[in-house]
């Protein structure tokens, strides 16, 4: 198998329902590989570089959202549980000491 770009037709990849009549939108990659074909290569490495810093900058942020909502989540998973806890053992002393017993 051949290192480099392989290119495909429409006729080898079959394609129907009279779709050669229709173009396809030319994406943000395409775009820059037509900058970089004719001869913009640094002003597609700025562009290149400010996407990926943008992905990243998409993911950091939704890691960290999540995050948050994870920690609040079991935040308060955890300070309900405590206060039932809290509340069985206050209910488990009074019951202890009804009326009528003596301390020993």
């Amino acid at each position: 198998m051949a290192l480099g770009r392989m290119q495909i037709t429409r006729q080898q990849f079959k394609r129907s329902n009279d779709d050669e009549k229709s173009e396809e939108e030319p994406s943000v990659w395409h775009d820059l590989e037509q900058l970089i074909n004719l001869g913009g290569t640094h002003l597609a490495w700025l562009v290149s570089i400010g996407l990926t810093l943008v992905l990243l900058i998409f993911l950091v942020t939704g890691f960290l959202l999540a995050t948050a909502i994870l920690m609040t989540t079991f935040y308060f998973f955890i300070n309900e549980h405590h206060q039932r806890l809290q509340q069985q053992q206050l209910m488990h002393q009074t019951d202890s000491l009804l009326p009528g017993m003596e301390f020993s």
